[in-house]
């Protein structure tokens, strides 16, 4: 079960080239990467053969981003472009077999050309974002909640993919404080190694030393405490709303497609509408993730669409100035086409106009960053409060050989206040970090999918004449049924606080009786067996008003 795991962590893994110093990738792969570095060529031959999906014995570009998203390892494409180009010795574009197995140190090394290119080109922040994009499970937070934790945070501090994100930042810092240290031992004196002291070297009269007071700096302590409190509590309250909405949005697709299941017509046209709504419902995550993902994600989001909707419609999406906008026609659409009942259409309807709310929210989270002026004073506050800071430490380092211990506490300080404004600066915008992939592939399209298979197999049967309700699946959804009303005619149910109406309504036992009279006279619900016993409109006006039409509000009145 963790060969698709595998196959991604011994990508990542074995050589420099998919991991160099500037990419953070998730330690909890490694032990499966060493597990299949030492595998047999027949298990990678199986490896191989499952994730080359297409049968095309080579991997292309859609494969091996697809087998990274499904194991919580999303790359852009110009990452997959890169290590494909790393692998593929023999310049075909996709990685063969022999290609496969030479990275696994089973054959010749791969030089790291490619991604060292991707690196140069977007930069160490860019490139970590795609590593970011966690889904957690059981095991994870297992490993979460470890007591080991601290221990292991502690020895990886300056592996993380904050501190090396900001490696130019703390070289300026460290540089400084250097620069003082030395500087104060030109112009106080200095120890040298054998304890012996040695006066300065350029004394000057009006130049000391090189420190500042520290009584400025703890003023302004708790100044840039509350900036970077706000930044990041801030940041946190866009990514919770990221999250939040695409869980709506998960929701919603999965109910539009159970609506579609229950609600459209048993026959061909009706199965045929359904597989067209799956299909559009699928790619409407992805049209979004298109949008908030920028041009990289283009190529991407076309192949799926030729694949779910078809190379026509793809290529009109493509086109259109709003393509998640664009999806919510389709299935706004193929919902009036099913002509359903009225209600039926209203909650179906209900759920896309949802879909663009959504749509809209995230399509202001991602326009609109936190005020620019509040970020970049808080930017140049700390830059300024950590260069600073060596020349308040210095006396305070004393009692270390030549103050050197100024160096490292300035390091260690710039380390932990610049991180935390890069934290903020990296979940400001959510949409980079949160695992899109797995959620427009696996939470939405295959749920999706799934429960279209579980319908067109019978688990979901039609309620059949004369049972009581749940009943037991006598008919296969393919039978052509030429009224959805009719497929309940008969069907009986009641719990002693609800009942059904002849049109397969489900009412209140205690609903005042216009509402039943409504239900019970309505010529859209109205069965053959109804219209036969109902001898004259007045028999029908004579059985309403026994209902209960005294109490009706105006517009029912108007309505008969």
């Amino acid at each position: 079960p963790n060969m698709f795991f595998a196959l991604t962590a011994a990508a990542l893994i074995p050589h420099p080239v998919f991991r160099p110093a500037s990419v953070a990738v998730p330690r909890a792969v490694a032990p499966v990467a060493q597990q299949v570095v030492n595998t047999d060529v027949e298990d990678l031959e199986a490896i191989f053969q499952k994730a080359d999906v297409d049968g095309s014995g080579t991997l292309e570009d859609d494969e091996l981003r697809k087998l990274m998203a499904t194991n919580n390892v999303a790359l852009t494409p110009t990452q997959v472009q890169a290590i494909i180009e790393t692998v593929d010795t023999d310049g075909d574009g996709v990685i063969s077999f022999n290609e496969f197995k030479a990275a696994f140190d089973l054959g010749s090394a791969v030089t790291s050309e490619g991604l060292a290119a991707t690196l140069r080109l977007k930069g160490a922040c860019e490139v970590q974002r795609p590593f970011r994009r966690t889904v957690y499970g059981h095991d994870d937070w297992v490993a979460h909640r470890s007591s080991k934790r601290f221990v292991r945070n502690f020895v990886t501090t300056f592996e993380s993919g904050v501190a090396r994100s900001l490696s130019d930042q703390l070289s300026i810092v460290t540089a400084a404080a250097t620069f003082v240290v030395l500087a104060n031992c030109v112009l106080t004196g200095y120890t040298d190694f054998f304890g012996v002291a040695h006066p300065a070297l350029l004394p000057l009269s009006m130049l000391k030393s090189l420190t500042l007071p520290p009584l400025p700096f703890t003023i302004l302590g708790p100044a840039l405490s509350l900036l970077l409190v706000f930044r990041t509590n801030t940041a946190y309250f866009r990514w919770n709303e990221a999250r939040t909405l695409w869980g709506a949005i998960i929701n919603t697709c999965r109910n539009l497609q159970r609506q579609s299941n229950n609600f459209f017509p048993e026959n061909a046209y009706g199965q045929e509408l359904r597989q067209q709504l799956a299909l559009q419902v699928a790619a409407f995550p992805k049209a979004l993730r298109s949008f908030l993902r920028g041009a990289e994600d283009d190529p991407i989001f076309k192949k799926d669409a030729i694949e779910l909707l078809g190379p026509e419609t793809a290529e009109a999406i493509m086109s259109s100035k709003n393509r998640p906008t664009f999806v919510c026609n389709l299935i706004s659409a193929t919902v009036q086409r099913a002509d359903l009942n009225p209600m039926d259409r209203a909650q179906m309807d209900q759920n896309t106009n949802k879909l663009v709310d959504y749509l809209g929210a995230c399509e202001r989270i991602f326009k609109s960053p936190i005020p620019l002026v509040y970020t970049r004073l808080t930017s140049r506050f700390i830059s300024w409060y950590v260069l600073f800071c060596p020349f308040a430490l210095w006396g305070a380092m004393a009692d270390s050989w030549n103050h050197w211990a100024t160096i490292p506490a300035t390091f260690i300080i710039g380390t932990f206040l610049l991180g935390i404004e890069e934290l903020g600066l990296q979940i400001e915008e959510p949409f980079g970090i949160l695992p899109l992939e797995a959620m427009s592939d696996g939470s939405i399209e295959s749920v999706v999918q799934d429960m279209r298979e579980s319908y067109k197999k019978g688990h979901f049967g039609p309620i059949t004449p004369g049972t009581s309700l749940p009943c037991p699946v006598t008919t296969t959804p393919q039978q052509d049924v030429t009224a959805s009303a009719s497929r309940l005619e008969g069907a009986s149910f009641s719990d002693g606080q609800n009942e059904m109406a002849p049109g397969g309504y489900v009412v209140s036992t205690s609903a005042p009786g216009w509402m039943k009279s409504l239900l019970e006279t309505d010529s859209l619900l109205e069965t053959d067996s109804e219209k036969e016993s109902t001898s004259s409109p007045t028999a029908s006006t004579s059985k309403t008003t026994k209902t209960g039409e005294e109490d009706s509000p105006s517009w029912y009145k108007k309505y008969k």
